[in-house]
C-alpha cells in the first residue's frame, strides 16, 4: 500500500501526539494519514510559505471532526503569517469527494485561512468554509457557505509554528469516508506570476480512506424563534413575559443582556421578566443541544421601559370640633389618597402633642386651651411626590363650676366648623375639609364633604358634647 494510504495510529502515537493538541489537555488520535513530502519550491515563492505536505487526523475525543494540517519547511509567524505587508497570501485545504467524476485540484469542500486577522497560537479561530452547491455540476453551480459546520484554524502554541491546522464537522460538510485532499498556498494573490509563487502540497492529491473509522450520527441543526415578546413597558407595572420555541422541540433558555434594567427567569418555554429601571431591556434566547442536535444560534429581543410618572398626593382631613382642655386622647382623622403612612408633629406642645409618630402617628394628647397646630408630612415613593402641609383645630378652655354652685353650666355655643387648607388659608362652610398638598405648580386642591355629628358625655358629668363621626372619643358614651 502507498504511503498516501491511511496509517492507523498504532504506528504514529509518539510523533502525532504533540502535533494536534487543540486544548490544554492531551487528545488521543484514532486516525492519521500523511501525504508525501514535496520540497520543490517555485522560483518566485516566498520562503515564508515553503509548503511541503499535509496530514489528516481524527481525535478520539471528537470523532465527528476531521483535522487537516498543512506542514511547512520553515516556521511561520502567528502574527504575520497571512497579513504580510502589501502582499495578499492565501492558504487553502481542498477536499475532493467525487472520486469517480474527477481528481483535480479544484476540490469540492474548501477550508480557507482568514486574511483579515492574525492567528492566536493554539487557540482556534474561525476559518472560511464552502462547498459546491451541486457536486455533480461542480464550479458552474456556485458554492454555499459552511459556517454552520464550525470550520476552525489554529497553529502550534508560541510565536511561530511549522504547521497550520484546519478542522470541520465531517457530517455537516458531507465529507465522504473516502476522498482526495490537497493543500494550496499562494504567497501573493495580487502577483501576476501565479505559477511561480504558488504551490500544491502534495502536488498530486493524497488519497484518504476512513472506512475503518466509525462515522458518528449526523447532528441536526436547530433554530430558535420568539413566539411572544413584550412591547414598550411602564416601570409602574414591573412584570412581563417572553416566549420562544426551538425548531427541534428542545426547551429554550433565556438570559438578560441588560441586568441593570431587567432580569429574566426561565420557566419552560417562557421567561419571566422583572423590570428594574427605565431604559432598554435586551433578552437573549437560545436552545442547548444534545447528542443528536447542535446548539442553536442565539437571538435577541429588546424593548423600552418607561419611567414611572409621579403624581401629587392629596390629604383628606376631618377637623375635630368641641375639643376641650383635658379631653382624652383621640385619633385625628387625616389620610393621604396614596395610602402611604403619615407623620404628624405638633407646633405647640402646650396645646397638643403627638407622642407616638411611628406606631400611632394620628394619636393626639390635649394639654391646654388654644389652637392645636401641627404639620402633616408624607415622604413619597416611586409613584408619588413627597407632600407636607399644616393643619389646626381649636381646643376650648375646660369649664370649672363656681364653688357651692348647683346650677348647670351654661352650654357653650357650638362652634361653627372651620375649613382649613393645609399650607394656606381656608373658608367656613359647616362641613369637613379635604386638604391637598402643594404639587409641583404650587396649586392647592380643596374638597368639602358633609360629616355626621353625634352627642356624647363623660360618665358622672352633666356636660354634653357634640362630636363628628360615628363613635364617641375614648372616655365618652354616646347619647
Amino acid at each position: 500500500m502507498s504511503k498516501k494510504v491511511a496509517i492507523f495510529l498504532a504506528l504514529v502515537m509518539g510523533s502525532a501526539h504533540s502535533l494536534f493538541l487543540t486544548s490544554a489537555h492531551a487528545e488521543t488520535p484514532i486516525f492519521l494519514s500523511n501525504s508525501q513530502e514535496s520540497r520543490t519550491q517555485p522560483a518566485n515563492m516566498n520562503y515564508r510559505y515553503e509548503l511541503i505536505g499535509m496530514s489528516v487526523t481524527v481525535m478520539k475525543e471528537n470523532p465527528g471532526t476531521i483535522i487537516f494540517k498543512a506542514n511547512f519547511a520553515s516556521a511561520v509567524s502567528a502574527t504575520t503569517f497571512l497579513p504580510y505587508g502589501t502582499a495578499v497570501p492565501f492558504l487553502q485545504i481542498k477536499i475532493l469527494n467525487r472520486l469517480t467524476d474527477y481528481k483535480d485540484q479544484n476540490g469540492d469542500v474548501w477550508l480557507q485561512a482568514p486574511t483579515d486577522r492574525p492567528y492566536n497560537g493554539s487557540t482556534p479561530i474561525d476559518a472560511l468554509g464552502s462547498k459546491y452547491r451541486d457536486p455533480k455540476i461542480g464550479s458552474a453551480a456556485g458554492r454555499v457557505d459552511l459556517t454552520e459546520c464550525k470550520p476552525k484554524t489554529w497553529m502550534d502554541s508560541g510565536a511561530t509554528s511549522n504547521w497550520v491546522a484546519f478542522s470541520i464537522d465531517r457530517n455537516c460538510a458531507d465529507i465522504n469516508d473516502v476522498f482526495w485532499a490537497t493543500a494550496f498556498v499562494d504567497s501573493d494573490r495580487n502577483a501576476s506570476s501565479y505559477i511561480f509563487d504558488s504551490k500544491w502540497a502534495p502536488n498530486e492529491p493524497m488519497y484518504v480512506d476512513m472506512r475503518g473509522l466509525p462515522r458518528p450520527p449526523k447532528m441536526l441543526n436547530q433554530t430558535v424563534s420568539f413566539t411572544s415578546v413584550p412591547a414598550t413597558q411602564n416601570l409602574e407595572f414591573p412584570n412581563a413575559t417572553i416566549s420562544a420555541s426551538s425548531s427541534q422541540g428542545l426547551q429554550p433558555s433565556f438570559a438578560t443582556l441588560t441586568p441593570t434594567t431587567c432580569t429574566v427567569t426561565p420557566s419552560g418555554n417562557t421567561g419571566q421578566i422583572k423590570l428594574l429601571a427605565a431604559g432598554t431591556c435586551r433578552i437573549e434566547a437560545w436552545a442547548e443541544g444534545n447528542t443528536t442536535v447542535n446548539p442553536s444560534p442565539r437571538i435577541q429581543h429588546q424593548f423600552q421601559i418607561n419611567p414611572i410618572v409621579k403624581v401629587s398626593q392629596r390629604f383628606s382631613y376631618y377637623e375635630p370640633y368641641d375639643v376641650t382642655e383635658g379631653d382624652p386622647e383621640f385619633e385625628v382623622n387625616i389620610s393621604s389618597d396614596s395610602g402611604l403612612p403619615l407623620v404628624l408633629r405638633s407646633l405647640d406642645a402646650s396645646v397638643c402633642y403627638f407622642k407616638d409618630p411611628i406606631n400611632r402617628p394620628r394619636l393626639v394628647t390635649i394639654f391646654g386651651p388654644g389652637v392645636c397646630q401641627f404639620t402633616v408630612t408624607q415622604a413619597g415613593n416611586a409613584k408619588y411626590y413627597a407632600a407636607s402641609a399644616n393643619a389646626t383645630f381649636d381646643v376650648a378652655e375646660k369649664y370649672i363650676p363656681e364653688p357651692n354652685s348647683t346650677a348647670s353650666p351654661t352650654p357653650k355655643p357650638k362652634p361653627k366648623p372651620t375649613q382649613r387648607t393645609l399650607g394656606g388659608s381656608g373658608t367656613s362652610d359647616g362641613g369637613t375639609t379635604s386638604l391637598g398638598t402643594q404639587d409641583k405648580t404650587g396649586e392647592v386642591a380643596q374638597k368639602v364633604k358633609e360629616q355626621k355629628k353625634i352627642k356624647c358625655k363623660a360618665p358622672n358629668s352633666k356636660v354634653i358634647k357634640t362630636f363628628t363621626g360615628t363613635k364617641c372619643p375614648k372616655g365618652y358614651v354616646k347619647l
